[in-house]
């Protein structure tokens, strides 16, 4: 019995899950870091110099998510529909926290 049989896919596939995970951590990271005002210079560097790249990635991810979930035909154990699901929850996330800030 393989742990996490969802990685037993193409390269690609486990590219865009891989990034989707980066991504969703990096801006949780980012919302925490934000909530308890840390302040620390050199984090503060790497947030200037990630952020922008970040959302551009998780943009091109949430297309790239759409166009392989539809040639799977929105199989729930696809990794894209997975990687799908994580890109959505971090948008709702961000766009939460940027409301309640």
């Amino acid at each position: 019995m393989k742990l996490f049989p969802i990685l037993k896919k193409t390269p690609a596939d486990k590219i865009i899950l891989i990034s989707s995970v980066i991504c969703f951590i990096y801006f949780v990271s980012l919302i925490t870091l934000s909530h308890y005002e840390v302040q620390i210079e050199i984090v503060g560097v790497f947030v200037e110099l990630l952020t922008i790249p970040f959302v551009i990635l998780l943009l091109l991810l949430v297309f790239l998510s759409i166009k392989n979930s539809v040639k799977t035909k929105f199989s729930i154990k696809s990794s894209y529909f997975i990687s799908f699901l994580l890109l959505v929850l971090t948008i709702i996330i961000l766009t939460t926290a940027t409301i309640c800030e």
